[in-house]
């Protein structure tokens, strides 16, 4: 690596880590809840998962693995850390890693975890999981992806609290904070998906017909499917979007934003395996002028009953 650009990755380290002290300070100081009117969503009520042991945090080893003082290593659901390199992190990890320690290590914390058994432990024996500081209202996940130093993942055994998760990563991204003021991590298009195949990705376009070859569903948003960009939904799954009251075959025409493995197959391609994986966009509805016969009577009316200068407005 060049040396200015190590030389500039280590200060930018360095002003990632001062601006995280402020950060912690702030947010054990102030309720999640209560950081700005109408600014961000209620905590969820974790109704949805199973509550599992409490413990205490004895050290938390990167942005996504904690490790208890009974022994167990927590390994946090639902998070991306798009520079997260285990043997070379970038700054948004390297954040994410110091407000983790200030904010949870000897504190003790609430475990919530999928109620089916499925998605509780992962390959590497750890309990998956969504966590809670005990007694200060702090939701881990949601201070990740409200500070933008996350992105949403859910997997199909890890799906819990997906809704709650998008409304802070909007957010975020809204505020341009973190990772969103990056453009390298811009939620892609169907027209550059190509140019970034080879890694997880959030494509956001509009649905323009539906496929369906021997029982997989095709989501095209082009008119080419050889080489425009499709989401596939393998026949094993649609029974698994049904059930949730999404039925795939009637997307035609909406404007979603998915995420997923993005690879190439005839064309930029990711396969989903559950419904979360897809987020809906409403459309805000733009408001025309009124140009209706009473409404112009109106407008001469107050024109001549009030003129700039008697309001002391100037045009």
């Amino acid at each position: 690596m060049h040396y200015s650009s190590c030389k500039n990755k280590h200060i930018l380290t360095s002003l990632w880590q001062i601006a995280s002290i402020f950060i912690i300070l702030f947010l054990l100081l102030i309720p999640l809840h209560a950081h700005a009117q109408n600014s961000i969503p209620d905590q969820p009520d974790f109704k949805t998962m199973a509550k599992a042991e409490s413990g205490a945090v004895e050290k938390v080893i990167d942005p996504l693995t904690l490790q208890l003082r009974d022994g167990r290593i927590l390994f946090l659901s639902g998070l991306d850390f798009p520079d997260l390199d285990y043997y070379e992190p970038g700054p948004l990890s390297v954040m994410a890693l110091k407000i983790l320690r200030d904010m949870l290590e000897g504190q003790k914390v609430l475990i919530y975890q999928a109620k089916q058994d499925e998605g509780r432990i992962n390959r590497m024996g750890h309990h998956v999981a969504h966590v809670v500081v005990y007694n200060k209202d702090l939701w881990v996940q949601g201070v990740l992806l409200r500070l933008g130093l996350a992105r949403v993942r859910t997997t199909a055994s890890n799906y819990d609290l997906a809704e709650h998760m998008y409304l802070y990563e909007n957010q975020a991204r809204a505020e341009k904070s973190g990772l969103w003021k990056v453009r390298a991590y811009d939620i892609l298009s169907p027209d550059n998906a190509h140019l970034f195949t080879g890694g997880f990705a959030i494509v956001e376009g509009t649905i323009l017909k539906i496929g369906n070859r021997q029982g997989q569903l095709y989501l095209n948003f082009g008119h080419n499917w050889r080489k425009d960009f499709t989401v596939a939904i393998p026949r094993e799954h649609k029974k698994t979007f049904i059930q949730a009251g999404l039925n795939p075959q009637n997307l035609g025409g909406q404007k979603i934003r998915v995420r997923g493995w993005l690879r190439s197959y005839n064309g930029p391609y990711i396969e989903i395996d559950h419904p979360e994986c897809l987020e809906f966009i409403k459309e805000e509805i733009e408001k025309k002028p009124a140009n209706d016969k009473n409404k112009n009577i109106q407008n001469k009316h107050n024109e001549q009953k009030e003129t700039p200068k008697e309001n002391g407005l100037n045009n």
